[in-house]
């Protein structure tokens, strides 16, 4: 027995010895932030602008009326146009050549935004011609104004150019940083971030992503929600009444983890995956929640012409059982008012709304 499992564990080390290192492929993705608030990953930046204005969704956008609707500009292009542009579709020169640098990513499109920096840290699939166009446009823009807006200082990290982009003097900006090694272009706010990532780009070339074009969306909810509610209380006592982190505890907030969604544009319609991680789904407003799956209506009423139709239940007596917690949360006064306005309703109505609505 003893020379076998000896034969067997020789023979599983000449196994992984013969495998070839570097096996699993670099994604751009991975070069991000792991402590990033927020995280999206545009798998084809061109293909992606183009399905969602091919999308229903992108033409109701585009609809003359609900442009009107919405103040939007009606010279606008783009979905950028509408984002960067102002409401008279005019636009200052810094957002224009913005406009044009994003026209230069036909790629991937991976950006992250952290706490402690001001910026969006940015991983896009650029060619070597398409990045000195970019630096062209910085340098042009740089020196339209006097004094410059910014001074590009250019140094070096293992054979790779890094560029730091210094604001003029009464700028309130902070400095950033910039390179481009194996078609990928960095930006970011750190430098050492910046030497990471290309030490790993060097190490294994980036895959490209292939299929339909898909938006990735990644969202720490938990880190915000307690920022937020710690910034919000100061220096009250956590988890008393009249806090917000009680108030958010009971609602079932506190036990909110990551938000990930990712959106899939195939030929004729956009497919959408939602996962939002909650500890307790019996718990304040994921009460509401009602578990079972719903049928879609297959009703005459139904437009053949609908952009989105959207089906869902909810479960009205499990989240009034919660609602005594919450108003304890608000204020334990709070919840006396809302059994008097409860008895009020019952004696001269003739309602109990546990019983005859909710249930």
């Amino acid at each position: 027995m003893k020379q076998k499992r000896f034969n067997f564990r020789i023979l599983a080390l000449t196994l992984l010895t013969a495998l070839p290192l570097g096996t699993q492929a670099l994604e751009r993705m991975e070069l991000l932030p792991p402590k990033a608030e927020l995280r999206v990953d545009l798998s084809n930046s061109t293909n992606v602008w183009e399905e969602l204005k091919n999308a229903p969704i992108g033409k109701l956008w585009a609809d003359p009326q609900v442009r009107e609707f919405l103040n939007l500009s009606q010279n606008n292009q783009t979905l950028l146009e509408d984002i960067f542009g102002s409401d008279d579709g005019e636009m200052d020169l810094e957002t224009k050549v913005f406009l044009q640098q994003t026209k230069l990513l036909k790629g991937e499109v991976a950006f992250a935004f952290t706490p402690d920096q001001e910026g969006p840290c940015i991983v896009a699939a650029v060619n070597e011609a398409d990045y000195h166009k970019i630096l062209e446009l910085d340098e042009e823009l740089a020196e339209s104004e006097d004094p410059p807006l910014f001074t590009l200082v250019k140094s070096s990290f293992q054979g790779v150019e890094i560029v730091r982009y210094v604001p003029e003097e009464s700028s309130d900006r902070e400095p950033y940083w910039q390179a481009w090694t194996a078609n990928t272009l960095l930006v970011g706010w750190s430098r050492e971030w910046i030497e990471q990532s290309i030490v790993s780009l060097q190490q294994e070339k980036p895959t490209e992503p292939a299929g339909t074009p898909k938006v990735q969306l990644h969202l720490g909810l938990e880190s915000l929600i307690q920022e937020w509610v710690e910034e919000a209380d100061g220096d009250l006592v956590p988890q008393t009444p009249g806090t917000f982190s009680c108030l958010f505890d009971s609602l079932g907030l506190m036990g909110v983890g990551d938000l990930d969604i990712q959106i899939e544009l195939k030929e004729n319609q956009m497919v959408m995956d939602s996962t939002l991680a909650v500890s307790d789904l019996k718990k304040g407003i994921f009460a509401l929640l009602a578990t079972k799956p719903v049928k879609i209506p297959n009703e005459p009423f139904i437009p053949e012409s609908i952009v989105i139709l959207e089906t869902g239940s909810i479960n009205l007596s499990a989240l009034w059982k919660q609602l005594p917690d919450i108003f304890n949360a608000i204020s334990p006064n709070a919840k006396e008012q809302f059994d008097l306005i409860l008895l009020i309703t019952k004696q001269q109505l003739g309602i109990d709304i546990e019983t005859d609505l909710v249930a």
